[in-house]
């Protein structure tokens, strides 16, 4: 009988390459110390001693502040960087002994990508899948590599995703108000095809029981039958129609446009206004990603008098899951391995405009969506989290108790 191989595990991939990244780290920060140099070294000054280009210098200089195999594989050089790179610590005079072992601490890494992955590109999303910062290099290309490539077959593309949500309690009733904003700024199609589906949540009583809630929309227009917030929208040239209902909870409409390219950009700026009976589980914002987008920005607004109970909270980027369509059940979700940071204000109540926004038009936002609740600005707390490139299809939620979802 043949030998049956064991399986690679996650478990095992992750020691393994924790293993032989830290090598890699441990091994320059015993050598380079030997002709002057020191892990806060700078670019310039690594390229200097080792007669080597920027390029190299900055890569030598990522991997001295590597902590984490993520991080060493976006420092890793190329095979002919790395030559460059033995042949620079030869000139600065380092010993023939401590070559070899640098040389030794490559191979072995190099070996492992190809037994375990086949090639460096598989290698570094193994090991991405293992969870890493959402703003590493290595995390970003490869993000957006898959959006370019994504546009490209669907034919759409949006700069940016604004989501505004803004949670506090009612002043006349038990309950809260939930005003909530999103925004896709610089949406353009590439190629004409398709129109694009926007899904909003239906006006008037919706859920049953505990879940009952009224919907209305902001503003007295017509549009999206006030949904529309005309005055932030720049919808030239763009074709609303409404699709046939076929959801209890929202309705979707088509967008079209005969321009393409970015001198057609367009954006759409849309929100509504939810009365809650209950509480629930705590302030919770989400947004589904289905196109793609290159920077997404969340706003949770949270009142004050809620902080004693709900004042920690953590964002996640989930996936459908393989096989999980629409109209299947939560089981086939999945959290992905994307860590992001949910940030609250210098000052505990704002932050800075978010992309594509000016500050005084974000401010008057953020004022209009306020007004009529009975609160001022000041009785709420923003919290932020963001995202460049995120991967779709997907959904990032972002409030109170996520960890637990």
């Amino acid at each position: 009988m043949g030998m049956i191989n064991q399986p690679l595990t996650q478990v095992h991939f992750a020691l393994r390459a924790e293993a032989m990244t830290s090598r890699v780290i441990l091994v320059l920060n015993e050598v380079l110390p030997t002709v002057g140099l020191a892990v806060d070294s700078r670019p310039t000054d690594i390229a200097s001693l080792l007669d080597i280009d920027m390029k190299l210098a900055w890569k030598v200089s990522q991997l001295l502040r590597a902590d984490s195999p993520a991080e060493v594989l976006g420092g890793l050089p190329g095979r002919s960087g790395f030559l460059k790179l033995m042949s620079g610590l030869k000139r600065a005079g380092v010993d023939s002994e401590f070559i070899e072992i640098v040389q030794s601490a490559f191979d072995d890494l190099l070996s492992d990508i190809n037994t375990y992955a086949g090639n460096k590109s598989t290698y570094e999303s193994m090991v991405l899948g293992l969870g890493a910062r959402s703003d590493l290099p290595l995390a970003l290309a490869q993000r957006r590599s898959l959006i370019t490539a994504m546009s490209s077959v669907i034919g759409i593309y949006c700069r940016s995703l604004y989501v505004l949500d803004v949670i506090g309690p009612r002043l006349e009733s038990g309950g809260f108000d939930r005003v909530s904003v999103v925004s896709y700024d610089g949406i353009f199609r590439l190629w004409s095809g398709i129109p694009w589906c926007l899904r909003l949540p239906r006006l008037g009583m919706v859920g049953e029981d505990r879940m009952t809630r009224i919907v209305t929309g902001i503003e007295p227009s017509e549009d999206f039958d006030g949904r529309l917030l005309g005055g932030y929208s720049g919808l030239s040239g763009i074709k609303i129609t409404q699709r046939p209902d076929t959801h209890p909870e929202y309705q979707d409409f088509s967008l079209e446009s005969e321009g393409v390219g970015p001198r057609h950009a367009a954006r759409i700026v849309h929100g509504s206004r939810t009365s809650h009976q209950s509480i629930g589980a705590g302030p919770i914002q989400s947004i589904r990603i289905d196109l793609p987008i290159e920077h997404c920005e969340m706003d949770l607004m949270i009142h004050r008098s809620w902080l004693e109970v709900h004042d920690s909270t953590s964002a996640s980027v989930f996936s459908p899951g393989l096989g999980g369509g629409h109209g299947t059940d939560d089981s086939w979700r999945r959290r992905l391995p994307i860590t992001l940071k949910s940030s609250v204000a210098a000052d505990g109540s704002s932050h800075g405009a978010p992309f594509g926004w000016s500050l005084d038009q974000h401010s008057q936002l953020v004022q209009q969506m306020i007004a009529g609740s009975g609160h001022d600005r000041s009785d709420y707390v923003v919290r932020r989290v963001a995202l460049t490139y995120p991967p779709l299809p997907a959904e990032i939620v972002h409030g109170v108790d996520v960890a637990g979802i």
